[in-house]
């Protein structure tokens, strides 16, 4: 699909299945195709605010079946979604980037990774592990 052919202004609707304290009426809004899930994040607590509703969590996107990483134009394009239909937004609660809890260094793990399949092929009759 051709970039041309998306217009520069898109309508939505969020949809969720969050509890009726975090949802937002379902109507069709204009939204602009260079908005990314932070603008969109915004856009729905902003009507969680206008209807005196909790605003405390962030949220994530999907559309098409996947979750926005990119802006709305470059995310249609990538799944070929029809760009003039309202698009169907869910959005759910963000739970951000994971944390490391505690690492360590080894050098040596791709040998263990070799020993582990080895233990595991010895016990096996006919194993069909492939690491």
């Amino acid at each position: 699909m051709n970039t041309a052919l998306i217009p520069n202004e898109l309508f939505c609707t969020f949809q969720t299945t969050l509890p009726e304290s975090y949802r937002v009426p379902l109507t069709k809004i204009n939204v602009q195709a260079s908005y990314t899930h932070e603008d969109l994040n915004m856009i729905v607590k902003k009507i969680l605010e206008s209807m005196r509703k909790k605003t405390d969590k962030s949220f994530d996107f999907i559309l098409g079946g996947e979750i926005i990483k990119g802006n709305l134009k470059s995310h249609i394009l990538r799944l070929a979604l029809p760009a003039e239909a309202t698009l169907e937004i869910q959005y759910f609660e963000s739970f951000g980037r994971p944390d490391i809890s505690g690492s360590f260094k080894d050098q040596n793990w791709i040998n263990r990774l070799f020993h582990l399949e080895s233990i595991f092929r010895s016990q096996q009759p006919n194993p069909k592990l492939h690491l």
